[in-house]
């Protein structure tokens, strides 16, 4: 019986290694088999994290500087943004900034040699409830004017919509959570067919709904960016792509290699096909020792044959476990 649990967390281990998924310990094994709901984050997950971008000028300023500045301030930033940010910008030139301070969900900014302050932050954080700045998802601002706005699209990943459809048929809740503006996230949750959405979250307010879903059922996050790392680390499960930043990673107990959503099915089906394993085992090697040991106390086998049989229960456990190499986890 002390076979039953090892063997069939060591084989899953490797046939998930095989698979391109890392899973970081057998106990994370056994949580993934009870999730319940899936959440998503939108930028770099559900998309391709490949941004295409739109920069506009306010009135009477230079575009040339504007690119200095946007250049001057991605360059510290981590964001996957931006580095769709200056593969856009017409040249590399940049301000010489100091005391650069990126603000997770909110956005990065830094001053000059003359003590001007310049800022990139999220549209809805800059003026919320400001219509000129409807259709934009950024705005650079000197010294709290703004002085450009910036407007981000990506493109769904081309297998989102069939891993979503592919959760709801076995029976998962799907939710979309991202920072990302709300009518942008219902967009995508739309064309996905995602059951709930919440967009425009703060890392903070992400955290409180996660523990919000997790009072319902076992969730599982999955997200890429720096921002999701109390994410990934809240949830029952974290998930996170092999294309994320470096503390996302560290965070996620699963790491997807390839950034193929399709592996999150194949973790989720190894993951009930170890639990389940565990349990045969368990229920073997229970009903074998139940039969055996009683006989052999009241001396109807022989000590030699008891021994044998002992080794036959090990057998017999280790030879279920190796069975699910042959198992196919393309399926929930």
């Amino acid at each position: 019986m002390g076979l039953a649990t090892p063997t069939a967390i060591m084989v899953g281990l490797g046939k998930a290694a095989q698979a391109g998924i890392l899973v970081k310990g057998g106990s994370t094994l056994e949580n993934l088999a009870r999730i319940k709901t899936v959440i998503f984050d939108k930028t770099g997950t559900l998309t391709t994290g490949d941004f295409r971008v739109s920069i506009k000028t306010a009135p009477g300023q230079a575009a040339d500087y504007v690119y200095s500045v946007l250049a001057a301030l991605e360059k510290h930033s981590r964001h996957p943004i931006a580095k769709s940010i200056l593969a856009a910008l017409p040249d590399r030139w940049s301000l010489l900034l100091t005391h650069v301070e990126e603000r997770a969900g909110v956005g990065i900014n830094g001053f000059d040699s003359q003590g001007n302050q310049f800022a990139l932050e999220s549209a809805k954080v800059e003026n919320p409830t400001s219509a000129e700045i409807a259709d934009f998802d950024l705005c650079l601002s000197q010294n709290g004017r703004i002085i450009a706005y910036i407007k981000l699209e990506d493109e769904l990943k081309p297998e989102a919509k069939e891993t979503v459809e592919r959760l709801q048929k076995a029976s998962f809740k799907t939710v979309l959570l991202s920072g990302d503006l709300p009518q942008k996230c219902s967009t995508v949750a739309e064309a996905l067919g995602i059951d709930v959405v919440h967009g425009g979250k703060s890392p903070a307010e992400k955290l409180a709904l996660i523990k919000e879903l997790e009072r319902e059922a076992a969730s599982a996050f999955v997200g890429d960016g720096i921002n999701d790392a109390p994410s990934l680390a809240q949830a029952s499960v974290g998930i996170s792509l092999s294309e994320a930043s470096q503390i996302a990673m560290h965070a996620a107990q699963v790491v997807v290699l390839g950034g193929n959503l399709r592996h999150i099915i194949k973790a989720l089906a190894l993951a009930r096909l170890t639990l389940k394993t565990i349990k045969q085992n368990l229920f073997w090697a229970f009903f074998y020792n139940t039969l055996a040991i009683p006989a052999a106390a009241a001396g109807y086998l022989n000590p030699m044959l008891a021994a044998l049989a002992m080794t036959f229960s090990d057998v017999m456990v280790i030879g279920n476990s190796l069975r699910m190499k042959r198992c196919s986890i393309n399926t929930l």
